[in-house]
């Protein structure tokens, strides 16, 4: 007899996205008990960076090099918000949270 396999509970909904202008520093993904997935793309020239958490400042966390990303999956969970900082004005990041 075959062992059971335990399903995942995804229910293939696109909660958020689109793109934003970065000035200084934004939130790009509030917190989300539901959160599964999520994708932020870096859709500008200036090399922007990343934080697990509301307060992203440029030269420190993840950084998201020209059309670089950064995935939230199920093998590296974040349910809190993310933001993003750039030392350029009207840069753009790309996102999308699934639940």
């Amino acid at each position: 007899m075959l062992p059971r396999v335990k399903r995942l509970d995804w229910r293939g909904k696109s909660v958020s996205g689109g793109v934003t202008s970065v000035v200084g520093t934004v939130v790009v993904l509030t917190e989300n008990p539901n959160r599964v997935g999520a994708t932020i793309v870096n859709d500008g020239t200036t090399v922007k960076y990343l934080s697990k958490g509301l307060t992203a400042a440029v030269n420190t966390g993840i950084p998201l090099v020209q059309y670089g990303s950064y995935e939230i999956n199920l093998t590296d969970p974040w349910q809190g918000a993310v933001s993003v900082a750039c030392s350029a004005a009207g840069e753009n990041i790309a996102f999308t949270e699934d639940e």
